[in-house]
């Protein structure tokens, strides 16, 4: 249980009590006991862990609301810069987390849960920016739509209840999984397999993948919403705590066609990036690549998460695995004049990525000419 140092917090950090809770910041030493409340919270994921967050963002706050019993409610808060607070790259959901109240009747459990979002609101840091995807299990919003937030829908696949392979439950369940899957996803699985590919967990360099992703994100005109740097960081964490697994496609020749990124834990696995070659893709190595991961994820969790897009192509491609559809609530506030500006830079997405690439471009040159 952590213990309230009055003393200690009124010096570093800004709290407030309000009918018998304690809302505040945490210190990095506290971070463990965060981390064991996002394990058993119904809306916590690996993307909460604090290790997680320092792995994808130089800046963040953990605000936590407590009671007598440790604590019943938090939010974790990187920020992309500065007071612009939002998901960062590769991380799909954050959000308000709470403790599982299910003991409590439904008209108590309801209050409670209101209760605490209030008081974590009430403190929220001051932001330019708050941007964030809350979990799938996150459905109460009032307090945050009295307060004025707006709000968005975005969609995922999850494939729920898998077992063991090893187990005749679980080979019963790969089965009936692989029968919902549309016919022409099942012929390309077939096609790549008779093709030669196979499916392996050799240990590339992650500077294949990040090759590979990015000649995905190329092929599509875009820009790819990570560096390589970040993505070493990001991976280098994982590893330590055996928490992700990249499965490649290669041919007869060892050449990687495709690859998918997963990360896990014991609650859920989720496929966070995957990408192939041209090649790989008309060979049908992305539908190869997802049933693998299904198949991975039955022998280190319970669900794997697509994660899910807003493009339409890549939404039809992961309705084929006949997934279940889950929605989650984006919300957010800002400024009139932020929102404009942001507006402003969807509109014209396309030049603006040009420029950055241009700038980053124009700066390595420089860094090279002054090394030379």
């Amino acid at each position: 249980m952590l213990v309230f140092n009055a003393e200690r917090e009124t010096e570093f950090w800004r709290y407030c009590v309000s009918d018998a809770y304690i809302v505040r910041q945490l210190y990095e030493s506290e971070y463990d006991i965060w981390d064991n409340f996002v394990d058993i919270s119904p809306q916590g994921s690996l993307y909460n862990k604090s290790w997680w967050l320092k792995a994808v963002s130089g800046q963040f706050k953990i605000l936590v609301c407590m009671d007598g019993s440790g604590i019943i409610g938090g939010i974790a808060l990187p920020s992309i810069y500065r007071r612009f607070y939002r998901n960062p790259s590769l991380t799909p959901t954050l959000g308000i987390l709470l403790n599982d109240f299910a003991v409590m009747k439904p008209v108590n459990k309801i209050s409670k849960e209101i209760s605490v979002m209030c008081a974590l609101i009430e403190k929220l840091p001051s932001y330019l920016l708050f941007d964030y995807v809350f979990s799938e299990n996150y459905i109460n919003c009032l307090p945050f739509k009295w307060e004025k937030f707006r709000f968005d829908i975005e969609y995922a696949y999850v494939i729920r209840n898998l077992r063991a392979l090893e187990t005749e439950l679980g080979k019963a369940r790969l089965n009936e999984i692989f029968n919902q899957f549309k016919g022409p996803v099942k012929e390309k699985i077939k096609k790549a397999i008779k093709s030669g590919i196979r499916i392996t967990t050799e240990d590339f360099s992650i500077d294949r993948f990040y090759e590979l992703d990015n000649g995905t994100y190329m092929r599509q005109n875009s820009n790819i919403t990570y560096t390589k740097e970040f993505l070493v960081n990001l991976d280098n964490a994982l590893k330590e705590r055996n928490s992700r697994k990249i499965l490649f496609a290669v041919d007869k020749d060892n050449n990687i066609l495709g690859a998918n990124y997963i990360v896990y834990d014991r609650k859920a696995a989720h496929g966070v990036a995957m990408c192939s070659s041209e090649e790989g893709r008309k060979l049908g190595i992305p539908s190869l690549l997802v049933w693998e991961a299904i198949k991975f994820a039955s022998e280190v969790s319970g669900e794997l998460n697509f994660e899910g897009s807003s493009i339409k192509s890549v939404e039809l491609f992961l309705r084929g695995f006949g997934g279940e559809l889950i929605p989650r609530l984006r919300i957010n506030k800002c400024s009139w004049l932020i929102r404009t500006m942001i507006n402003i830079l969807k509109r014209h997405k396309g030049i603006v990525q040009k420029v950055i690439v241009k700038k980053a471009i124009v700066k390595k040159a420089i860094v090279q000419k002054k090394i030379m």
